[in-house]
């Protein structure tokens, strides 16, 4: 992970100290930032969770031709979230985590056994936090399509070089959970008015996406879904861990990152 220059500097200069902060085995943590102290996080590591174990499912005959889907239970792992809330602002992180998948023979029958890439995602990020920040991590099972339409030709979606004007039919408003924040495309201010009137904003409008707790359809916390897989033996290797890279500075009583 590479230390900002500006970063870099001030712990030359005593500044600052070069810090990390190492987190697994659950869904939520607290970076503690402590008073008259500030941090600059620049940085995170991310293995995700479900690696180390291998799913098979009988296919109960020869392998269909095309694409195979994974088995529902191991769908989840396939997308990860790692939000920040610093108490100003809000950061969160969708990974698309690779689901490898392979056919195996066995007598008349077709195995489909899959299994989670969990190598290390590497993310240079540059958020400030003033107070201690909540580090949220999940599993998202699902992403729903509520409302679709078309892009009109605006100033900001000119034609041939954005979708205005194409006529291509794609979702404006998507539900990640059964009580989500919905994301609406475009934009929101003005989701409801010409040139898109889409219909009528949803209470909880957002403008950019991100799944929120929810067991059902939403975030799902990734230790208890392990533990409700019914494994035999709970390995190390199954849970997410992220290391943090941050700076922290000391400050006068007043000083407030802006």
């Amino acid at each position: 992970m590479t230390i900002p220059s500006k970063i870099e500097s001030d712990i030359w200069d005593g500044k600052c100290v070069y810090r990390t902060a190492q987190y697994g085995s659950g869904g939520q943590t607290i970076l503690p930032i402590g008073n008259n102290q500030y941090g600059i996080l620049f940085g995170y590591s991310f293995s995700p969770a479900g690696g180390g174990f291998i799913h098979v499912r009988d296919l109960g005959g020869p392998a269909p031709v095309g694409p195979i889907d994974p088995s529902v239970q191991m769908l989840p792992f396939g997308t990860q979230q790692i939000s920040f809330y610093t108490g100003d602002d809000f950061f969160p992180f969708v990974e698309n985590v690779p689901l490898h998948t392979s056919v195996h023979n066995q007598g008349a029958n077709d195995f489909l056994v899959t299994q989670v890439d969990n190598s290390p995602i590497e993310r240079s990020v540059y958020i400030r936090m003033n107070q201690s920040t909540a580090v949220t991590i999940g599993l998202i099972a699902e992403s729903s399509g509520v409302v679709t339409g078309t892009i009109p030709v605006t100033q900001v979606t000119p034609v041939n070089l954005t979708y205005g004007g194409s006529g291509q039919v794609q979702n404006v408003q998507t539900d990640m959970g059964s009580t989500p924040l919905q994301f609406l495309q475009p934009v929101v201010q003005g989701w409801d008015q010409a040139p898109y009137a889409y219909g009528v904003i949803p209470a909880n409008a957002s403008n950019q996406l991100f799944a929120t707790p929810d067991p059902a359809s939403g975030l799902i916390e990734p230790s208890g879904y392990i533990a409700g897989l019914g494994l035999q033996e709970l390995g190390a290797t199954y849970q997410y861990y992220i290391t943090l890279h941050y700076a922290l500075y000391n400050a006068a009583s007043d000083t407030k990152l802006q």
